[in-house]
């Protein structure tokens, strides 16, 4: 058997045992507020809506709280937009959201945040976009502290870009495009372009930039001029 240990001597003791009483645990037995529900159950229908990068949500914050409301607007605008738009992390820290290319980053700076628009073709009726007009790659909204975002032009804005991305992203798009302007302005001044609509963006191999095939294409022009 083993020793029993020595009981206290409870005349030094300044309180008897009997004396000490515990709250009951009562936070575990009472129900959640109609409110906290409601916070509950959004908060899981958002977020099980679409898979997140706990890495942005680390980097949302780390940003000044009216910074941090914007992000998640952005976020939920994008996600919205398309429900295969992934998460992910580029430039060591920056947020990006991405569906066969880019759509836009977010990045942080001390008097505003910058939404980066990866497509420098996309229409933009609304004028959003008002930063870095003359980019070959990206542009960028910025948005101050006290200034909102119109969630309805960039979700637009977003399905744009994406529907570039589904077709092969703003590049070939560009490149069909350039194609398309130079055919017209042969069409006016080169027999031999009865249509500027017949002409094809396949018939230059597609090695070739869109540079040098204007350069082609001029090269051509030139030798198929009627002379006079």
């Amino acid at each position: 058997m083993p020793n029993k240990l020595p009981a206290l001597p409870h005349s030094n003791l300044p309180f008897s045992a009997s004396s000490i009483s515990f709250p009951p645990l009562l936070h575990w037995s009472l129900p959640l507020s109609a409110k906290q529900k409601s916070l509950d159950a959004w908060y899981h229908t958002c977020m099980s809506a679409y898979q997140t990068d706990s890495r942005i949500d680390d980097y949302i914050a780390t940003l000044p709280g009216w910074q941090q409301e914007l992000c998640r607007q952005v976020r939920e605008l994008v996600h919205a937009a398309d429900p295969e738009v992934s998460e992910t992390i580029k430039r060591t820290r920056q947020p990006y959201f991405t569906l066969q290319g880019n759509i836009c980053a977010l990045l942080g700076a001390k008097d505003h945040l910058n939404i980066f628009i990866y497509d420098p073709i996309v229409p933009d009726p609304e004028g959003l976009i008002n930063q870095g007009h003359g980019n070959r790659t990206a542009r960028a909204i910025q948005v101050r502290q006290g200034e909102t975002i119109n969630q309805r032009a960039l979700l637009t804005l977003f399905r744009a870009i994406i529907a570039n991305n589904r077709v092969g992203g703003w590049r070939k798009l560009k490149g069909s495009r350039v194609s398309i302007l130079l055919a017209l302005r042969c069409s006016r001044r080169v027999s031999g372009f009865s249509s500027a609509m017949s002409y094809k963006r396949t018939e230059f191999p597609r090695s070739l930039t869109p540079r040098k095939r204007i350069k082609v294409t001029l090269q051509t022009a030139r030798l198929t001029r009627p002379r006079k």
